[in-house]
C-alpha cells in the first residue's frame, strides 16, 4: 500500500522528517500532493512491470527544491512474490544547477554571438569549426553551415596574406603568443577581396588546441585612409611646387601648421618657435595689425576670402 517500512538517516536529512515520523506513512506525508502522487505512481509501475526504473526526481523538501537521481525496483519475499518496492536516491542538486547555469550561460553567449555584426570564428586543424552568421555574411556565404568543417581556412584568405595568417595561427596554437591582432585581406565566396582586422587567442575546443577570435571588416576604413594619404601626398607636392607660405589656424588648438616656406619667408626655424597666436601676432607689422585683424574677422563672420 506504499507505506514506508524502512527509512534511513540520509533520507531523514533530505526530507527533514524523523524516521519515526515517516515509518508507516506514504509519500503524501513527505512531499506536496502532486509530487507524492507521481512517486506513488512510479512505485505502481515498478510492481506492474516487475523491473527497476531509473529517473530523475525534482522534490520540494525542508531544504528547498532538490534534484535526485532515483533507482526504484521490486522488493521480493523469500517465495519470489513482490511485497513492495525499494528506492535509492542520490542528491544531484549541485550538478543539476551547475548544468542549468551552463546551459543558460551558453544560451546568453550564443544569443550575443549570433546577433553580432562582427565575425566570430573557431579555427582548428586548418578548418573553421565554428563561425557565426556575421562571419558568413562578411565572406559572402548564405549561412555558417556553408563554411563550418567544409571550407579550408586558407580558402578565405587573400593569396598575399596566407603565409602571414598561417604563421599567426601557429604562434597561438603553440603558445608562443597568447593573443594577437593584425590586418589581412580576406577572400569572399565570389573571389573578391576585403580588408579585415583579426583579434584572436588560443583556447581549448573539444579537448584540443584551437584559436577563437573575431574579425572586423575594415575595407571602407582602409579605402578612406588610402584616399587621405593620397590627398596628403598631393598637398605636399603642391607645397613643394609653390613659393607661397601656408599656415593653418585651428581656433581650438591655436596655430597648428606652418609650412617650410613660411618659416623661410619670416626667417625662422621650426625648432625656434611655438606655434600659437602670440607668434602669429608678432609676424604682423604693428601698422597693419588692425587691418589684418579686421580682415580675419570678416573671413570668419562672412565665410569669405581675405586677399592682401
Amino acid at each position: 500500500d506504499g507505506r514506508y517500512i524502512f527509512f534511513n538517516h540520509a533520507a531523514s536529512q533530505f526530507t527533514g522528517k524523523s524516521v519515526s515520523d515517516v515509518l508507516g506513512q506514504d509519500d503524501r506525508a513527505l512531499f506536496p500532493l502532486a509530487q507524492a502522487e507521481n512517486l506513488i505512481e512510479t512505485d505502481r509501475q515498478v510492481i506492474f512491470k516487475k523491473c527497476s526504473i531509473f529517473k530523475e526526481e525534482n522534490l520540494n523538501t525542508v531544504n528547498g527544491e532538490l534534484f535526485f537521481s532515483a533507482t526504484k525496483g521490486p522488493l521480493y519475499a523469500a517465495n519470489g512474490d513482490i511485497i513492495g518496492t525499494f528506492g535509492i536516491s542520490r542528491d544531484i542538486t549541485e550538478q543539476k544547477l551547475a548544468a542549468q547555469a551552463l546551459v543558460e550561460s551558453e544560451s546568453r553567449f550564443r544569443g550575443l554571438v549570433e546577433q553580432s555584426l562582427a565575425g566570430i570564428y573557431v579555427i582548428q586543424d586548418e578548418y573553421l569549426r565554428y563561425v557565426n552568421p556575421g562571419f558568413a555574411k562578411m565572406f559572402g556565404y548564405a549561412s555558417p553551415e556553408d563554411i563550418i568543417d567544409k571550407v579550408p581556412l586558407m580558402n578565405i584568405i587573400g593569396p598575399l596574406d596566407r603565409a602571414k595568417v598561417a604563421k599567426n595561427v601557429h604562434l597561438r596554437l603553440t603558445g608562443e603568443v597568447k593573443d594577437i591582432r593584425y590586418i589581412f585581406s580576406g577572400c569572399r565566396a565570389d573571389g573578391s577581396l576585403i580588408d579585415l582586422e583579426a583579434h584572436g587567442c588560443a583556447f581549448e575546443f573539444k579537448g584540443r588546441p584551437a584559436v577563437i577570435g573575431l574579425v572586423l571588416d575594415i575595407t571602407q576604413r582602409v579605402a578612406i585612409e588610402k584616399q587621405l594619404k593620397l590627398s596628403e601626398e598631393r598637398f605636399q607636392y603642391a607645397l613643394n611646387a609653390t613659393n607661397d607660405g601656408i599656415w593653418d589656424w585651428d581656433f581650438q588648438r591655436g596655430l597648428s601648421y606652418f609650412s617650410p616656406r613660411c618659416y623661410k619667408i619670416f626667417g625662422y626655424r621650426a625648432e625656434e618657435v611655438t606655434l600659437d597666436l602670440s607668434f602669429l601676432k608678432q609676424l604682423i607689422h604693428p601698422a597693419d595689425y588692425s587691418k589684418v585683424s579686421e580682415s580675419i574677422d570678416k573671413c570668419l563672420k562672412y565665410n569669405s576670402t581675405y586677399v592682401d
